[in-house]
């Protein structure tokens, strides 16, 4: 009797750390709300949809086979509609689905969107999905994307919540602005200001252009300043086209791509990078591996883009404010570094073991993420090169001193050479 007493009192007490364990898995619909389209991207978890559609079980083991996907459209259909101002419903055009697995759970993702004329402001989401029969399932509905009012969210601001007893939504989408332009704008800014990776590529990049290259090697003699600004624009202008190219086709989904091999290349791009400036390498095809070079970071890039589902018209208008971002970013760091690099040039000894010393790091933290991308594993020598933008500033104030440094050397080795 004792013993069915404990296991009953085992059972609530347990029983209630498992029930909630369970429900902690919930759903989200992501909207991303432009001029002329409504995108949702619909993540519905995996277990708790096999409790309320059995049916879907052998459709969600075969997400390859179209007529599988055709089943899930159908239950789609029954259970999530968009309605506008008038209750006409809008028809929902799907375009992908697929699966996922995020914190480790398995998660549905649906794509799709409702083409919407921009006079019609408010709208009304019906979500019945798995809430239908699993009661204690909960959906949260987030606006992701709100170009009209600048909100660019990659985890989503919640609006609502739906559940066995609230199954609609309304929101309002504004009309006309140009905060979202000026938000990618910004993005573009802070994604190069905030990326190691392409703030070191950049800076291996302008390490050898004060030079004169010989057949395999770097001569101490310098350009002159006219040449050595007519370089660093064809670098920008061939990498700014490669990534320019690459960004867009990725931003309408033209290409395809994986990120993990995509962060690996950009690795390779920044290694190869740091040995010409070590010896030059790539002296007769430098402009076009420059610009092959931005396409694979331009895939990186896209990574911000294609997160938000816009109408094709708002995704170009990202696009540009976006790109534009990027090289403002570039043309200010060229403009800030560039200078310090012709001034430490003035020593030639002294610029030789700062380039060295400079492609050796860039080596070392391109193999690093290598590793870390292959392994999937973070390093704690990873984690410092990631966090390198943090100490952007005392990397610049280091580079201003040894510009000084030389400046006032050279010039005191001027002054000698006249008394003498």
């Amino acid at each position: 009797m004792n013993r069915i007493k404990l296991y009953f009192i085992f059972v609530l007490f347990f029983g209630q750390y498992a029930l909630e364990a369970h429900t902690t898995q919930r759903s989200t619909i992501f909207l991303d709300l432009s001029e002329r389209r409504v995108a949702l991207e619909v993540y519905l978890a995996v277990n708790e949809l096999r409790l309320a559609a059995p049916e879907l079980n052998v459709a969600l083991e075969s997400l390859e086979q179209p007529h599988f996907q055709k089943s899930i459209i159908t239950y789609m259909q029954k259970h999530l509609l968009v309605t506008g101002e008038s209750s006409k419903d809008f028809p929902i055009h799907y375009q992908s689905i697929s699966m996922d697995n995020t914190d480790l759970q398995p998660y549905l993702v649906i794509s799709a969107y409702v083409d919407a004329p921009k006079a019609i402001k408010k709208f009304n989401i019906h979500c019945n999905a798995i809430i239908h029969r699993v009661v204690s399932h909960k959906i949260y509905l987030s606006v992701r994307g709100d170009f009209n009012k600048g909100v660019f969210e990659e985890k989503g601001k919640i609006i609502d919540i739906f559940n066995y007893q609230h199954f609609d939504s309304t929101f309002s989408r504004t009309s006309g602005g140009s905060s979202g332009f000026f938000v990618m704008f910004q993005h573009g800014m802070q994604h190069i200001a905030e990326g190691s990776d392409h703030l070191l590529f950049l800076f291996t990049l302008l390490l050898p252009i004060p030079l004169v290259a010989s057949k395999r090697a770097w001569n101490m003699q310098r350009k002159p300043l006219k040449n050595s600004i007519k370089e660093i624009l064809k670098m920008i202008t061939a990498f700014t086209m490669g990534h320019t190219l690459t960004l867009a086709l990725a931003t309408f989904n033209l290409v395809s791509f994986s990120v993990q091999g995509v962060e690996i290349l950009v690795a390779v791009s920044i290694f190869i990078t740091a040995l010409h400036a070590i010896r030059p390498l790539l002296r007769r095809f430098v402009f076009l591996t420059t610009a092959v070079f931005g396409m694979v970071h331009g895939l990186a890039f896209s990574e911000t883009l294609t997160l938000f589902h816009f109408d094709p018209l708002t995704q170009g208008i990202s696009l540009i404010g976006f790109t534009l971002g990027i090289e403002t970013m570039q043309l200010i760091l060229t403009l800030l570094v560039m200078p310090l690099l012709i001034c430490i040039t003035l020593v030639p000894r002294f610029f030789y073991y700062f380039r060295i010393t400079g492609a050796l790091f860039a080596m070392i933290a391109a193999l690093s993420w290598i590793s870390a991308r292959i392994m999937e594993k973070t390093f704690f020598i990873t984690n410092f090169f990631d966090n390198l933008p943090q100490q952007g500033i005392y990397i610049f104030a280091l580079l201003l001193f040894m510009s000084m440094f030389s400046l006032n050397y050279f010039f005191y080795m001027q002054r000698t050479k006249i008394y003498k």
